[in-house]
């Protein structure tokens, strides 16, 4: 439904109001020219300023509020808002990109710095981050639809390491792991 003028906007009735509307946003908002679209995202992105969107445009700052009131602008304000909020920055690829980037990192593969906040120097090496490289691939193998099998639940793990080898004993070094369920 093609308006003769954009004036005669407000005078239509609720339900033509409606249609023309409707019209619009399915067939892509014909009926607005390029300046009324990019007032509309200029409004948007300078943070709802009227005044600045419309010079922006190239017109004049007085003429920002009778855009505003423009119905067809107004819902194309609202359809760019709706589209707007419903996108994803942060993505499920974003997240696991992430993930894998820091991962080599908490296994102690590639250097990280590291400070002394007691002699305030800062060196680069490698080192192990059990309980955070865990949680990293819990997360993953949740993300990737692994379910880890289920281990033991609660009770004591014994671990005797005998590090005779290293005082000077001739026998290997031994390491005995008990566990008791509870």
């Amino acid at each position: 439904m093609q308006l003769p003028n954009k004036s005669n906007q407000s005078v239509l009735d609720a339900e033509s109001l409606d249609t023309l509307i409707s019209n619009n946003a399915e067939a892509g908002w014909p009926d607005l020219d390029e300046r009324d679209r990019a007032f509309a995202v200029e409004y948007i992105t300078n943070g709802f300023s009227h005044n600045d969107a419309a010079e922006a445009v190239g017109l004049s700052r007085k003429s920002g509020l009778k855009k505003l009131r423009e119905p067809l602008i107004g819902a194309f304000i609202r359809h760019l808002q709706a589209s707007t909020a419903n996108a994803k920055i942060i993505t499920q690829q974003f997240v696991e990109q992430k993930y894998l980037e820091v991962l080599p990192k908490l296994m102690g593969e590639e250097d990280v710095p590291l400070f002394d906040h007691k002699e305030g120097i800062s060196i680069s090496a490698k080192k192990f981050h059990s309980a955070e490289t865990v949680s990293v691939l819990r997360d993953l193998g949740k993300a990737a639809g692994y379910v880890a099998p289920e281990g033991p639940k609660g009770g004591n793990v014994h671990v005797t390491i005998d590090l005779g080898g290293f005082t000077g004993q001739s026998e290997p070094v031994g390491v005995t792991i008990e566990h008791e369920d509870e």
